[in-house]
């Protein structure tokens, strides 16, 4: 019962920021709008229920973006350092989060680059080195000791056979992370064959890149959409 409440308490985190972020772009409505039907979304609910990462994500993502939002309004190292943190939150949450890091380096670069370069740098630096340094942090305090020599020689072998299927991979792989942190993105490229998919009366293998905007309808109820 206690454990089920870290996910409840993130699911109502999760309402409060789309509240906060919906009335900040858009309004009070828009805000509300958001917050209600995070809510009641039956998939929303039902997850919340979960000891998954799947909230936990979705909250983290959302903590990045609240805060860009605050970044971009008054941009300087001090708001550049709190965006790294959110970032080393999303990166020890999923591995995923590499593509919001980049994303949060490319927002400090962007929003300063005409008006201070050396500043524009410095922020982006800042993002880069804050996210490394939390993702280690987190990874030390779960494992103070390492993993032991059996997980090393194991953990090379994962990010060597995965460094060899993509290039992508091997840029992310060679990202100064912990051993832990890349033998886990190492075990999702190797093991991230096709697999047995299935919508709307049709099954298949693999990928589809309308497969996640067409669940939303059978996932969502008619009023949220």
């Amino acid at each position: 019962f206690l454990a089920r409440l870290v996910p409840l308490a993130e699911g109502l985190a999760c309402a409060g920021l789309l509240f906060v972020l919906g009335r900040r772009l858009f309004g009070p409505g828009a805000g509300a709008t958001a917050g209600v039907l995070w809510l009641t979304t039956p998939t929303v609910v039902g997850l919340a229920h979960f000891l998954s990462i799947d909230v936990a994500f979705t909250l983290a993502t959302l903590v990045v973006a609240w805060t860009v939002l605050n970044f971009v309004d008054r941009p300087d190292v001090a708001r550049a350092a709190w965006l790294g943190v959110a970032c080393a939150a999303a990166l020890a949450t999923r591995h995923s989060a590499l593509s919001l890091w980049a994303y949060a380096v490319m927002v400090a670069l962007a929003v300063l680059w005409r008006v201070d370069r050396r500043l524009a740098l410095r922020c982006g630096a800042v993002v880069i080195f804050v996210a490394c340094a939390g993702v280690w942090v987190a990874m030390r305090v779960l494992a103070p000791t390492g993993s032991g020599e059996v997980f090393a020689a194991r953990s090379e072998s994962l990010v060597a056979e995965a460094s060899s299927k993509s290039t992508v991979a091997r840029a992310a792989l060679a990202l100064p992370f912990p051993s832990e942190f890349r033998a886990g993105l190492g075990y999702l490229v190797v093991t991230s064959d096709e697999r047995p998919a299935y919508l709307f009366g049709h099954a298949w293998n693999g990928s589809r890149a309308w497969y996640f905007p067409a669940i939303l309808l059978t996932k969502l109820p008619l009023g949220s959409l």
